[in-house]
């Protein structure tokens, strides 16, 4: 599956210029965790944002078994709006 059909299916193909930076990882035997920020603009709307987010990875043998994230859905909602 192609980049742009990942985006379109996961709801990013809405917005501008979407990006997650990182400001630092956290790593303890077989979980990875990494903050930082979303920011873009909602295409429809035109409003940017900016949003608190962390990243949860799992590993088993080296390899991503399973991903969570957490982000202030409330500041994303409200350009959606």
């Amino acid at each position: 599956m192609s980049l742009v059909a990942e985006m379109s299916i996961l709801g990013m193909s809405e917005w501008i210029d979407y990006k997650f930076t990182p400001e630092d990882y956290v790593a303890s035997q077989d979980t990875v965790v990494a903050y930082g920020t979303y920011n873009g603009t909602y295409k429809i709307t035109g409003k940017p944002f900016e949003a608190r987010v962390a990243h949860i990875w799992k590993l088993k043998d080296g390899k991503i078994i399973s991903f969570e994230q957490f982000v202030d859905s409330q500041t994303v909602n409200d350009v959606m709006r």
